[in-house]
């Protein structure tokens, strides 16, 4: 039975052109805003080819409220004229279908920043300023390319009222954590539309990507938004003391005595000495499978470990496998939504056409494509050897000198021996000449130890079996086309269902998520905001989101020695 209170049915009704809803987690925001869509929909407020554009952030939010939309909305008439997406899944389907505008290329590869420095090496690594220069060169680009793409294909009027009349209505989620690129984005997109915005300014985390705090105040001023704000009841739990400590540290609020002592004696737990870590880790984690299982729930319980750094994050994962004290079960933890820079793969398949086709430009980009690896990310601090790998031309001509890594890489290359005839068969090559260069340069074999060579290998294999044709270099550009294919829908469309079970990753990660539990690993001293580009402010926000995207507990762990200051008052 489907329960709407007062300020709910407001905005599911309203008939602004532009609205902002404001609110805290828990408030049903989500839902309003698929209700809202609901009613647009079946009062015949579209064009039979017309839909309801539903812009979030990650991938796993796009699932997340898919699966939300299934549960609260019932009609499949209504779920199917509802379009949610990313940002970037939306621009690139705009530059996919509307790049030849800007002479694009209708079949654009997904591309690395290694790959694109590479490219790029001779105008430096703003691949922004060069995006239409690499996508000409590779006839691909990177995330980075996208909004100044988008950005440039929205100049054009006709694209607009083209995405106007098949978008009239634009719904964007988390609009507090927009930067300047989205923002233009969502201003071109909603010209002729009606647009409603979903935010909660405490919320606001992400800072270093660009948002900032004003962007409610530029919504109104701009757009002339009218703003609504939800109840302040949550209607996530029933359980308020984890709401009230985390809003407590998000205003700076100081407690008195009675809910400080059972902030501090629910939420709170010192781990006296970094040697004590895996132990608190350990505790920390049976005492939420001992409660999921107090309260009947079916199942496994979904419990994250965050951290504010990538490198505590790397600590939280070693001290769950750690065998020490009376508690030696290890507790692997999986990656939430990890980032792989799959250049290696890209590396691989231009050795490949090397091999099977001595295809020169394969070459030479392969020899680009190591050099990029080998090189510090400014390739102007490189060694002379490493520099002279970005003329690949002028090394094989003879007009530039061969030396130290740059001769071994090049040479090894140019005079490998390979006549394959299948596409299984050049990949087998190729990683033994691979292998054959790490065993010559020291960093590339730790690269590509680090990165997980032969599984990415195996992967292509894999894909390899699955393709036909009558010789290696045919069977190469399939397999090429299926792994664009593959890594266009695992990177940028297909939705991420959340992960099962144990998960290790930052606290900017576990934005827009759910789990049943969340403990948060303080290192002394913790602020949980960067020095220099943010404020106190921001750590209270990073905090109070990690907190609240527990259902039912969390935990934060710390040295009683040297607590993080937002905690201290609680202590």
């Amino acid at each position: 039975m489907r329960q709407i209170i007062p300020e709910q049915e407001t905005v599911i009704n309203c008939k602004d052109r532009c609205f902002l809803v404001t609110s805290r987690p828990g408030r049903g925001k989500t839902s309003v805003g698929l209700w809202y869509a609901e009613r647009v929909i079946k009062n015949a407020l579209l064009k039979d080819s017309q839909q309801v554009m539903f812009l979030t952030f990650s991938r796993n939010a796009v699932y997340q409220i898919t699966t939300a939309s299934k549960k609260l909305l019932h009609d499949p008439s209504v779920l199917k004229r509802i379009k949610i997406s990313t940002y970037h899944s939306f621009m690139w389907w705009l530059i996919q279908t509307f790049g030849r505008f800007a002479a694009l290329s209708k079949s654009l590869d997904l591309i690395w920043d290694t790959k694109a420095r590479a490219v790029l090496f001779d105008v430096g690594n703003n691949f922004r300023e060069h995006a239409k220069q690499l996508a000409s060169r590779v006839n691909g680009i990177t995330y980075e390319c996208f909004a100044p793409l988008a950005s440039e294909l929205l100049q054009t009027r006709a694209i607009r009222e083209s995405l106007s009349n098949l978008y009239p209505f634009v719904i964007v989620d988390e609009f507090q954590d927009t930067n300047d690129d989205q923002w233009e984005i969502i201003k071109k997109i909603s010209e002729n539309s009606i647009l409603c915005c979903f935010a909660d300014p405490d919320q606001m985390i992400h800072r270093f990507r660009g948002a900032t705090d004003n962007r409610l105040s530029i919504l109104e001023q701009e757009k002339g938004a009218k703003r609504y704000a939800l109840q302040n009841t949550c209607l996530r739990t029933g359980e308020h003391d984890l709401l009230d400590f985390a809003e407590a540290i998000l205003e700076n609020n100081t407690p008195k005595t009675d809910p400080k002592d059972r902030y501090k004696s629910k939420f709170l737990k010192n781990y006296n000495w970094p040697n004590a870590i895996s132990y608190w880790l350990k505790l920390t984690l049976q005492q939420f499978y001992a409660d999921y299982r107090k309260k009947g729930l079916d199942g496994a319980p979904t419990i994250a470990f965050a951290a504010y750094s990538n490198n505590s994050v790397g600590l939280i994962r070693q001290n769950l496998m750690k065998k020490s004290g009376n508690n030696k079960t290890q507790y692997p933890c999986k990656t939430l939504e990890p980032d792989h820079d799959e250049t290696i793969e890209d590396l691989i398949i231009h050795i490949a056409n090397w091999l099977s086709n001595k295809s020169e430009k394969d070459l030479c980009l392969s020899i680009k494509i190591i050099g990029a690896l080998l090189a510090p990310k400014d390739i102007s601090k490189a060694s002379k050897p490493i520099k002279s790998m970005f003329f690949p031309e002028k090394l094989l001509a003879g007009s530039l000198p061969l030396t130290h890594t740059a001769k071994n890489i090049v040479s090894t290359l140019k005079d490998y021996k390979s006549d394959p005839n299948t596409c299984s068969d050049v990949l087998m090559e190729s990683a033994i000449l691979l292998r054959d260069l790490s065993a010559q340069v020291k960093k590339l074999k730790n690269i590509l130890e680090s990165t997980g060579f032969d599984e990415r290998i195996s992967r292509m294999l894999d894909l390899a079996e699955k393709c036909t044709g009558v010789n290696a270099y045919k069977e190469l550009c399939i397999l090429k086309s299926k792994i664009s294919n593959d890594r266009q829908n695992r990177c940028i469309l297909q939705r991420v269902a959340p992960i099962r079970g144990r998960i290790a990753t930052t606290m900017h990660k576990l934005k827009g998520k759910e789990f049943d539990y969340v403990a948060v690993l303080a290192m002394p001293d913790e602020k949980f905001y960067k020095l220099g580009e943010e404020s106190e402010i921001d750590g209270r926000r990073l905090l109070y989101v990690a907190l609240t995207r527990a259902r039912y507990d969390a935990r934060i762990l710390y040295m009683e020695s040297a607590p993080p200051p937002l905690i201290a008052p609680y202590l």
